[in-house]
């Protein structure tokens, strides 16, 4: 009887051994996982899975995630993928007696973004640097308009824009970016500029033209007194001139003549001139405009006896003064002075006549503030 027993023991033991390697529901154990990092982004590399059942072989589904064993550990190398969609691959596992285990590796699509992009300046500007961030590398396919260059240096854009030539509306264009060395996917960045500011030095001929508030100082009787006068620049007959309009009460007269003058940086002079011949006031004189600075007048057509608009303010609206250039002494703040003249002659004490400018004589620090 004891002999049975032993022998009904042995039988017990072997059939527990075996039953261990099956699970209640019949299946079979599977193989053991340690860690894994098989996560990657769009450039690729290398991870790795570990295992605790020994002799485990491992497979890819894709060809982009390729596989190698070494003992317990699984090696996972993935291509860069420079899509912008995201790819997963299944590494397979399995031991001998031991069911399949499936482990996913995913792989995320280009992922870009720009950092501190604002529109940019109407008037241009020259090298204006973004910086971007991105799991690959990038460069630059190509630029919707030719108004914007753009390069890629590290990790930021450079754009280059030229002045916009629009002062009514600002203007946007497409910068497409490329995973570097592929040709696709094309990935856009919007880049707008602002319109081009109303004005801009140097100023066009039609930036001028308008009603302006026409600040000045005058002297009557040995007093200064500072007056607003509303003028008006007008086109001119000819090529380049404007007509200075207000000043004079009787326009019939004439007109005060001002000239454009693009190669001087877009300023206007006013010259020392004639205004009309045989005044109603007194035909026997002739009308002037002329140039005076300190306590002398100077009757010349002369550049250096010229009144040139400087002093440009354009961040409230187009703002100038006047500039009398008194030949190699420099640039003073300048007036001028309606005097009549026997006809024929440029010299002379006779004033004009009283009320037929506003009753002043000498009018001085003019400043012209366009009224928009």
């Amino acid at each position: 009887m004891k002999k049975a027993y032993y022998t009904l023991s042995i039988f017990i033991a072997t059939l527990a051994v075996a039953c261990g390697d099956e699970k209640t529901d019949g299946s079979f154990r599977r193989v053991e996982i340690a860690s894994s990092n098989v996560t990657f982004t769009s450039v690729g590399g290398s991870g790795e899975i570990t295992v605790k059942t020994p002799d485990t072989k491992a497979t890819s589904s894709e060809p982009w995630c390729q596989i190698s064993t070494s003992g317990t550990k699984i090696s996972v190398t993935v291509e860069p993928n420079p899509s912008l969609e995201e790819r997963t691959a299944v590494v397979y596992m399995t031991a001998d007696g031991m069911a399949d285990y499936q482990i996913p590796v995913s792989q995320s699509g280009v992922k870009m973004k720009t950092i501190g992009m604002r529109a940019l300046d109407g008037l241009g500007e020259t090298d204006a640097k973004f910086a971007y961030e991105a799991d690959y590398p990038m460069e630059v396919a190509d630029v919707e308009d030719n108004w914007l260059q753009a390069t890629i240096e590290g990790d930021s854009i450079l754009l280059t824009v030229t002045t916009s030539d629009d002062k009514t509306n600002a203007r946007s264009t497409v910068l497409w970016l490329v995973p570097q060395g592929q040709t696709a996917p094309h990935i856009p960045v919007v880049v707008t500029q602002n319109k081009r500011p109303k004005y801009v030095l140097p100023l066009e001929y039609d930036d001028y033209l308008g009603t302006y508030d026409l600040a000045y100082g005058t002297t009557y009787n040995a007093t200064t007194r500072t007056k607003t006068l509303r003028v008006e620049l007008a086109r001119g007959n000819e090529e380049n001139t404007y007509y200075l309009k207000g000043i004079l009460k009787d326009e019939s007269v004439g007109n005060i003549i001002l000239k454009y003058v693009p190669e001087e940086k877009g300023i206007i002079t006013m010259n020392a001139q004639k205004i009309c011949t045989k005044i109603p006031a007194d035909p026997t004189k002739d009308a002037w405009i002329i140039m005076f600075y300190s306590n002398s007048n100077t009757v010349s057509n002369g550049a250096s006896n010229s009144l040139c608009s400087g002093k440009f303010d354009l961040l409230n609206g187009l703002v100038f003064d006047m500039i009398h250039y008194k030949g190699s002494s420099g640039a003073v703040i300048g007036g001028f002075t309606l005097r009549t003249y026997p006809t024929g002659a440029t010299s002379g004490n006779s004033a004009w006549a009283t009320g037929a400018a506003n009753g002043d004589y000498n009018y001085c620090y003019i400043r012209f503030s366009k009224v928009e």
